[in-house]
């Protein structure tokens, strides 16, 4: 790549009148309409692009462009480098404005047009700038626009056929063999060969041929190389047999093919570099784009409109223990009337401390309390049963206070009994139909968690006097089947899954377990997983200093669980993935939880994993689940919680509060904006992002605290945006209602610091700080034009806003 000139790496050229498209390299390649309309042909089909719409181009795939009505359309290709890792994967780009249009759509247009602009100014803007327009584009179509194809078994034969033309399309270069293919499927050589063959009219080689092919005549016209160097890139390896197969199929020798190609080609106008006179054309139409960086246009159009699935969300309400605390219960009703939360999860109701056994005789008192309270909260039960207590951590390794788990027998079936005998009483006294929509989850004991706990003899059990280690993976399947079949023989309707594997501690052996799991007879309903950005854990990190342990990788959440949804599809073990755990640090005594960048965390993280999985669990809702004898004096110790100990909400809280508020249809999606709409009026949800800096992974000091934290993140100065509402009612009044809240406004940190820089507060003063720590409201109103209805705002790092456009 070259640093040293941005359009190097950058190519724009204006299409004429006709144009034919090939392309056989891994740049990526997009057809966009400035003006006027253009129509777009390959072998499936012909599409009209009209004004602001794109097309981004497939590798290899013959396209005939024509440009109508005087239109004015430009060709971008861009640099893209990336290294496979498994030659089993494609990594390619896919969409359009047409045939699937994205909320993310418009973000590509305003990029796509801001790089026009800056090519029309030439020399005026600054190569940086350039630089960083081209790097933001390229991270929004990896974001959105990039697929990941790796062959699918569980696909039907059609559908893996089709994956497997775009695999050779886009690495016909490569040593491609038959037997290769047919392995990947799990399928013979001589089926796949034949089911091609039907799909496609000609057999797997002569495809992959022609392919070849087509590069190398394109090469042979454009360039002087090598008749043999041409081959090679190509893809064939041996240039006796690529002369026999080019005569083949040209009728001619490639020195002929090129001598007589080039003597009859007629010089015509073709795609170039954007024409002077389209320069003026550009500027004025795109004048309202301006180039500010601190000032982004974002235009919102109601013309396409998509389903926004908010998904259902799930709380941690903590051990089963706590519930029996009505305080808390009082605490956790008043928090979950301003979110939208479906489940409450608990652990630990097998535990001998709440579910009390004396021979064949179970006392079911406090289970049937802590069940009731969480079905008055209307939440739907969430139970992990397996043999987990209470830990609260103030590091990953460093426990400050634990509540054990134990259990009367260890025999395998007299634990299964406790199983039978906590869901017959269940069903009897909370009814069928209830317990249908329940999910019960069966925990894998994990090695580091127990030996952190000193209790690695939980995940011992005895099975005809034989031990059975569920820290196995082999013992922990025999385990699951048998406690699921013992729960689904009693409801057969209920959920049972497994196995809350952490990601951050477990990623490695991911792929191994539920691979073996996939070829169980009893398989789990659905899948669970835990995930905190600790990776540097994965590495075997020993450190003091617990603030390194939290990833710098900003999208570590997002990506390892994209990875986790794309291997649990190809194993065909279920087709459920919930994360029942997530926050950005297991500590229970970090400052960060109270911070305002929890909020912008949170929704940043929140809207990543929605199309990922099918339900998410934040962990945790309330700070009194974490306390102890060490915080029995303070108010703000860094809990996890959505609330304080005395109910104060903290950032965390309004991000869920304003993720609840958003509408059911999509408008437009992009980093730190989401625009939806129900009914008449729309809803903007804005966040400012930052993450940690440098002097965070690398300074000396023991940890955060409430002075220090701040300059722990990066700052990347304020955010403006310009937001042009179109197709709004001429003349009319329209209010806005802004609530705010961060560093500077409501935020429980800030405004508690402001108070005293003490952590514990009267009951007055705690009074105060619930009134305190609430989102700025603002209201004013705009009225509508013939062009449609702007609204400027600016938000501060760590500033989230919910914006509501009403008539």
């Amino acid at each position: 790549m070259n640093f040293s000139n941005p359009w190097d790496n950058i190519k724009i050229k204006t299409m004429n009148h006709k144009e034919t498209i090939q392309y056989f390299d891994s740049r990526i390649h997009i057809v966009y309409v400035l003006l006027g309309e253009a129509a777009l042909k390959n072998q499936e089909q012909t599409l009209t692009l009209k004004r602001d719409d794109f097309y981004i181009l497939s590798k290899a795939e013959k396209y005939e462009l024509t440009v109508k009505n005087k239109g004015k359309v430009f060709y971008f290709t861009l640099d893209y480098f990336v290294k496979n890792k498994n030659d089993n994967y494609v990594y390619a780009f896919k969409g359009d404005s047409i045939n699937k249009p994205r909320a993310t759509d418009t973000e590509l247009l305003y990029n796509l047009k801001q790089l026009l602009l800056l090519k029309t100014l030439k020399d005026s803007s600054h190569f940086s700038k350039i630089f960083k327009q081209y790097f933001t584009l390229i991270t929004l179509l990896e974001q959105y626009y990039q697929i990941e194809l790796r062959s699918n078994v569980n696909q039907s034969i059609k559908g893996q056929i089709e994956d497997l033309k775009f695999y050779i399309d886009n690495n016909f270069e490569k040593d491609i063999k038959l037997s290769d293919l047919a392995d990947q499927l799990y399928i013979t050589e001589q089926y796949l060969s034949r089911v091609f063959k039907e799909q496609n009219g000609i057999g797997i080689s002569e495809y992959l041929i022609k392919r070849r092919l087509s590069k190398v005549r394109q090469l042979l016209l454009e360039t002087e190389d090598s008749i043999t160097d041409i081959a090679f890139s190509a893809g064939f390896s041996n240039i006796n047999s690529f002369n026999r197969i080019f005569k083949k199929y040209q009728g001619m020798t490639p020195s002929q093919y090129r001598y007589e190609a080039k003597k009859e080609l007629r010089i015509t106008r073709s795609a170039e570099e954007i024409n002077l006179e389209d320069y003026d054309i550009i500027q004025e139409y795109l004048k309202e784009e301006t180039l500010h960086s601190d000032l982004k246009h974002i235009t919102i159009s109601q013309d396409k409109k998509i389903p926004f699935h908010k998904q259902n969300l799930m709380i941690n309400l903590g051990y089963a223990g706590d519930l029996l605390q009505n305080s808390l219960v009082k605490e956790i009703g008043y928090t979950l009337t301003y979110t939208s939360f479906s489940y409450g999860r608990i652990w630990g109701l097998l535990s001998d401390t709440i579910l009390r056994q004396k021979d064949d005789y179970f006392d079911f008192s406090k289970v049937d309390e802590i069940i009731q309270n969480i079905l008055d909260l209307k939440l739907t039960p969430f139970l992990d049963l397996g043999f987990k207590g209470k830990q609260i951590h103030e590091s990953v390794s460093k426990i400050v206070s634990q509540e054990e788990f134990s259990l009367p027998y260890k025999d395998m079936k007299a634990v299964l009994t406790r199983y039978e005998a906590l869901f017959r009483h269940l069903l009897g006294k909370f009814g069928y139909d209830e317990l249908a929509s329940w999910k019960i989850e069966i925990w894998k004991p994990n090695a580091y968690v127990l030996e952190t706990l000193k209790q690695t003899d939980l995940a011992i059990l005895s099975d005809d006097g034989c031990p059975l280690d569920l820290r196995e993976n082999s013992s922990y399947y025999l385990f699951f089947s048998q406690v699921k079949r013992a729960i689904q023989s009693i409801i057969p309707d209920i959920a049972v899954g497994g196995s809350g594997i952490s990601l951050d501690l477990e990623a490695k052996d991911y792929w191994h377990f539920i691979d073996g799991w996939s070829q169980q007879q009893e398989k789990p309903d659905f899948l669970s997983l835990s995930i905190f950005p600790l990776d540097t854990l994965k590495q075997g990190y020993n450190s003091q200093q617990n603030q390194v342990l939290i990833s710098a990788n900003s999208d570590f959440l997002k990506l390892s669980l994209q990875k986790a949804r794309m291997l649990l599809d190809e194993s065909g073990l279920c087709s459920q993935l919930i994360v029942s755990e997530f926050n950005i640090t297991n500590s229970a005594r970090d400052i960060i939880n109270d911070s305002a960048f929890k909020g912008p965390y949170i929704l940043k993280n929140l809207l990543s994993m929605l199309d990922s999985c099918d339900l998410i669990g934040y962990w945790q809702l309330a700070d009194m689940s974490f306390a102890a004898f060490d915080v029995n004096q303070k108010e703000i110790f860094g809990g996890a919680g959505l609330i304080s100990k005395s109910g104060i909400a903290k950032p965390s809280f309004f991000a869920f509060d304003f993720f609840n508020s958003l509408g059911d249809t999509l408008l437009y999606q992009a980093n730190g904006i989401v625009v939806t709409q129900k009914r008449s009026k729309l809803m903007i949800l804005l966040y400012h992002y930052c993450h940690l800096n440098s002097l965070y992974y690398y300074s000396n000091q023991e940890k955060f605290n409430k002075t220090t934290i701040a300059s722990m993140f990066e700052n990347d100065g304020s955010s403006r945006y310009l937001f042009h509402f179109e197709a709004l009612t001429d003349s009319k009044e329209y209010k806005f209602k802004v609530r705010r809240i961060g560093t500077e406004d409501g935020s429980f940190l800030t405004e508690s610091n402001h108070l005293s820089l003490k952590d514990n507060f009267s009951r007055e003063e705690i009074n105060y700080l619930k009134f305190r720590c609430i989102p700025a409201l603002t209201r004013e109103e705009k009225k509508g034009s013939k062009d449609g209805l702007e609204f400027q705002i600016e938000l501060a790092p760590h500033d989230m806003v919910f914006i509501e456009v009403d008539q």
